[in-house]
This record gives structure tokens, C-alpha cells and sequence, in this order.
């Protein structure tokens, strides 16, 4: 799932405001071709921004800027750490 916000909004003639929010929360299963593959994986991730713009003359402009991202993925292999793969597969080694 996937939410974005975003403000725009002109305060004055001199003063503007934006900003935006977006989360990201997803899973993943990827499809196994042999008996040794396959995983799964999370993303989960915030970004935000504010911006302050103020024209201060025709040839002058002044921004503020703040943003903050957080972000994480993991990744599980299917069979990781829960079966001898390799004997599985008829291999001595």
C-alpha cells in the first residue's frame, strides 16, 4: 500500500507553502525455480517535506527547506538456516 499527501498552497503574494508525506508499506514473494529458492521481502519507508519559499524582490528569492526519510527492507530467503539445501539437492560436499 502506498499513501501520498501533498500540500500547495499560495499563503500571500510574497509567501508560498508545500509540502508532501508518503508511505510505502509492501511484501513480496518471489516465485522458486529450484527447491533452494525463494524469499520474501518488506519494504516499509516515510518521506516528508515542508518548503517555505518568500519573494524578497523581483531579483530575490529565500527558501526554507526541511525534509525527513526513513526507510526498511528485509529479505528472508525460504530456506535459510532451516534445511541442508545442498543435501536436498542430492550433493555431497
Amino acid at each position: 500500500a502506498q499513501t501520498l499527501w501533498r500540500i500547495d498552497h499560495r499563503i500571500s503574494d510574497k509567501d508560498h507553502l508545500f509540502g508532501h508525506y508518503v508511505f510505502q508499506d509492501t511484501d513480496f514473494t518471489y516465485p522458486r525455480l529450484f527447491p533452494s529458492q525463494g524469499a520474501t521481502q518488506r519494504i516499509r519507508g516515510h518521506n516528508a517535506l515542508i518548503a517555505w519559499t518568500r519573494t524578497l524582490s523581483p531579483r530575490t528569492v529565500a527558501e526554507l527547506r526541511m525534509g525527513f526519510n526513513r526507510g526498511r527492507q528485509v529479505e528472508r530467503q525460504n530456506r535459510a538456516g532451516v534445511e541442508n539445501v545442498v543435501g536436498s539437492l542430492g550433493m555431497r560436499g
